[in-house]
């Protein structure tokens, strides 16, 4: 593992596989360096590309300086970049951003304020329950993955939650997202999404799409939202190439 301070001074943690033009995997909720499904879709990846997997903020090897900001997310890709010494983003891939675009999947309004008062009782297993149900995962699996071993890595990063909605901020209202708010993302785009995934997923993969001004849109047979590595892996190399 190496680090990199971000620029107001918090420790990333990360790693460094393969050769080749930089590449790096951004985690989405729940998931770190060391548990995710990146693990697994690095190793096809780094046989093209300098590979980077990393902690991000309060997850892992990887500090948690308070005050959150979103802002301060990007300037951890920043450092990133910077410390392996490579030019801007050129390309980008998205896999089911989790933008509520339409009525397909209900937000409770006080989401936010309950999601931080657990967190404020450390109720970490109820704040990732919580979680679990915001996003359609059915309660009896909810139940059985409490007994599992992935339980506790899981807990042990639900204080990030109230960040990755941060990120989302305006985005999950049910609304249509706006071209004005997309325009400035010119870099070509993938965005994906998984044929077996729910339809609010779906529809925020190709809402996104729409509204970026360089993307395209491909939907992949038989995944869901925890894709397999070997059907995604295929498609990024083609499109980074």
């Amino acid at each position: 593992m190496s680090i990199v301070r971000s620029k107001d001074g918090t420790q990333i943690g990360y790693e460094k596989t393969g050769t080749g033009p930089l590449l790096i995997l951004v985690d989405g909720a729940l998931c770190s360096r060391a548990s995710g499904p990146m693990v697994a879709l690095a190793l096809p990846l780094a046989r093209e590309f300098t590979v980077i997997r990393y902690d991000r903020r309060g997850r892992g090897e990887s500090g948690d300086t308070a005050p959150y900001a979103v802002a301060r997310e990007v300037e951890d890709f920043e450092a990133l970049i910077n410390a392996a010494a490579e030019l801007p983003i050129d390309r980008l891939a998205v896999y089911e951003p989790p933008f509520i675009v339409d009525d397909s999947r209900p937000m409770p309004a006080d989401y936010v304020a309950r999601l931080n008062q657990l967190l404020a009782e450390d109720r970490r297993g109820d704040m990732v329950a919580m979680f679990m149900k915001s996003v359609q995962i059915p309660a009896f699996f909810v139940g059985l993955m409490r007994l599992m071993p992935v339980w506790k890595k899981l807990t042990a990063v639900a204080n990030t939650l109230p960040y990755d909605i941060a990120i989302l901020a305006g985005n999950q209202s049910g609304e249509p997202l706006s071209p004005d708010r997309w325009a400035a993302v010119t870099i070509s785009t993938l965005v994906m999404d998984g044929g077996k995934s729910p339809a609010w997923m779906r529809h925020s993969a190709a809402a996104l799409a729409r509204v970026l001004p360089n993307a395209q849109h491909q939907t992949l047979p038989g995944q869901n939202h925890m894709f397999g590595a070997a059907a995604l892996a295929p498609t990024l190399l083609e499109f980074f190439r």
